[in-house]
């Protein structure tokens, strides 16, 4: 029996970007089911995913990424998940041969790092402190991957279905990386190319205070 995949994309204020981003699912992975789970977004974010019909549109109204992806991990059912961002910045084209080598070798969590391809002077700042705060888990945590922080990653459904989301916001690709780890799950990461948001669309993550909170939920995490 085949496998049913499920791509989750949370998202808020991502009008310029989701409809590309749901296109460029259709068109690598036409079988899977896409959900895109709208969290408060003020513009026509809603709007530009209604105009695919195979959409899965959920709202999650208590903010936070972690939220949203919490709200589709309860309702979609699936034997894989795969989690992306809105922004349209991850490459999606060999998303079939990352799910072939997560078959075949009975992966339970696929990070997919970063490839940057073009500079973006502006996230220069954020950019070095993603660069710090992997060596920080690299060292304190025995973490071998270099972009914990990667939106893009591959789940099977035991993963999920036993995955307690704890966090709210952008702590949790940190919490997926801390579970995994502490459950002894089997795990692997492949690349893909990274590009720069298109112009007029921005980030939502704060270097400052999202990082402080990732940092204190990393604390609290090791001490349960």
């Amino acid at each position: 029996m085949e496998k049913q995949i499920a791509f989750i994309v949370p998202c808020l204020n991502e009008a310029l970007t989701i409809g590309k981003v749901i296109a460029k699912i259709e068109e690598v992975l036409p079988e899977a089911i896409i959900c895109v789970i709208d969290n408060n977004s003020t513009d026509n974010t809603v709007e530009e995913a209604q105009k695919f019909p195979k959409v899965t549109l959920l709202h999650e109204y208590k903010a936070g990424k972690a939220n949203a992806v919490k709200k589709a991990f309860d309702e979609i059912d699936a034997d894989i998940y795969i989690m992306v961002d809105a922004d349209d910045t991850y490459d999606l084209s060999k998303t079939r041969e990352y799910l072939k080598y997560f078959n075949e070798n009975d992966i339970d969590y696929m990070n997919v790092k970063r490839k940057y391809l073009q500079q973006e002077e502006h996230n220069i700042f954020r950019r070095l402190g993603n660069r710090v705060f992997n060596k920080f888990l690299q060292i304190v945590l025995g973490s071998s991957s270099d972009d914990v922080l990667s939106g893009f990653k591959l789940m099977s459904k035991k993963f999920v279905k036993s995955f307690d989301i704890k966090s709210g916001g952008f702590e949790l690709e940190t919490e997926i990386f801390l579970f995994a780890k502490h459950n002894n799950f089997k795990t692997a990461e492949m690349v893909c190319d990274y590009y720069p948001r298109i112009e007029n669309s921005y980030s939502k993550l704060s270097f400052w205070k999202d990082g402080t909170r990732i940092l204190k939920f990393i604390l609290c995490y090791n001490k349960r």
